[in-house]
């Protein structure tokens, strides 16, 4: 410390922001820090720098009662009445709010004590509550005083498992000013009353995930039309189609999730989108006839993995990533790789499909048109360009 307070305050803070908050936290005892009675030592300036240096740039959040959060560092009762008492301003990269259904009305009445301070450290904000039983009218009008302190969020979330499904749409839904919103309700009744109910235009990225979610569901959703982001991954989907999600009501979608799903068929014809990631990861799909439909023009990223396909066509021109791993493809390593790939190929992934590859062409032609490509992985055969733009096999 001796050393730190003989330089200029600007160089020794400069100093610590590159220390870790573990080591910042014991080499400063700031543990101690909100309880010393010595707050008149010579010390005591350089030890608020490093509780600013602790925080800085750092995920933070401020729990519930007995709430377990993955938070590298919490922001609880006696360090924002530090804080607040001796005007120190910090400047974590975000704060996340984790309440829990017991606490609701103690938690936001203490967090709401401190509000005016914690929005001169940050303007993102997360909230995410976790509860075990329906949301009553009066939680529902606690939630909607609470967020009314933001003017935006970052994230919403709730996550609730009750054994009797949520019946009331949650009003605090219909306004919540959040840009990705996370509704976890394990069950599609409960996740339906808030999604018919759902009216918010602020919303660009929605996570459904892990609902229950069937075809029927789906068709009966309003989505948005300011969505930028889908999530509709381990559901109970077994056909997408222009009946079930209409990408035509959805112009600024650019992700689309369905990962985990029973998917058999995609039959999306005449319908346009921008979307330029797709992810149907372990479904059941068996062909791709529909790759080369209008609606997946703009694809850059799609991750077919772990489904059934057993032979792939040309992919749309754009397309930059790809991953087959763990289909079982009857195309010949040949086929696959002279004319089958799009020319903005960057990086194939095939590896457990068994694509016979004890015999490599020797002149592989269709690689001199794929100028990006860096990497073909095939089990038993890895292509990969490095650092000079030469092809090396491993």
């Amino acid at each position: 410390m001796e050393f730190l307070c003989s330089l200029p305050p600007e160089i020794s803070l400069h100093i610590l922001t590159f220390i870790r908050p573990c080591c910042l936290k014991y080499l400063f005892e700031l543990d101690t820090i909100f309880n010393d009675c010595h707050q008149d030592s010579k010390y005591d300036e350089i030890r608020k720098m490093a509780l600013y240096a602790m925080y800085y740039n750092q995920n933070v959040s401020i729990c519930a009662p007995n709430y377990m959060s993955n938070a590298v560092l919490d922001l609880n009762q006696p360090v924002l009445k530090y804080l607040q008492h001796h005007r120190i301003i910090i400047r974590p990269k975000q704060v996340s709010i984790f309440l829990l259904s017991p606490y609701l009305e103690t938690s936001t009445r203490e967090i709401t004590r401190y509000m005016d301070c914690l929005q001169l450290f940050t303007d993102v904000f997360n909230v995410h509550i976790s509860t075990t039983y329906c949301i009553s009218t009066a939680d529902d009008c606690i939630i909607s005083g609470f967020l009314q302190h933001f003017k935006k969020l970052n994230s919403f979330s709730i996550d609730q498992i009750s054994h009797t499904p949520q019946q009331n749409a949650c009003q605090f839904l219909a306004s919540v000013p959040a840009s990705h919103l996370t509704l976890l309700y394990h069950n599609a009744e409960a996740t339906m009353v808030q999604l018919c109910a759902f009216n918010t235009s602020t919303i660009r990225h929605l996570d459904v995930s892990f609902n229950g979610l069937t075809d029927c569901n789906l068709h009966r959703i309003r989505l948005p039309e300011s969505l930028e982001s889908l999530n509709l991954s381990n559901n109970n989907l077994f056909h997408l189609s222009s009946y079930t999600l209409n990408l035509q009501n959805l112009p600024n979608l650019k992700k689309l999730d369905l990962s985990n799903n029973n998917l058999m068929s995609i039959s999306i014809s005449h319908a346009s989108s921008h979307i330029t990631h797709f992810n149907v990861s372990g479904n059941n799909l068996t062909s791709l006839e529909w790759i080369m439909a209008p609606a997946f023009a703009h694809l850059k990223s799609i991750d077919l993995a772990h489904n059934m396909i057993a032979t792939i066509a040309k992919f749309p021109s754009k397309v930059e990533y790809i991953n087959l791993c763990g289909n079982f493809l009857h195309n010949t390593l040949a086929d696959i790789l002279n004319g089958l790939l799009p020319p903005s190929l960057v990086l194939l992934n095939a590896l457990h499909c068994r694509v016979d590859t004890s015999t490599i062409p020797d002149d592989i032609v269709g690689l001199a048109k794929l100028h990006n490509l860096k990497a073909l992985y095939f089990s038993g055969f890895t292509f990969l360009v490095n650092a000079s733009q030469t092809p090396c096999r491993s």
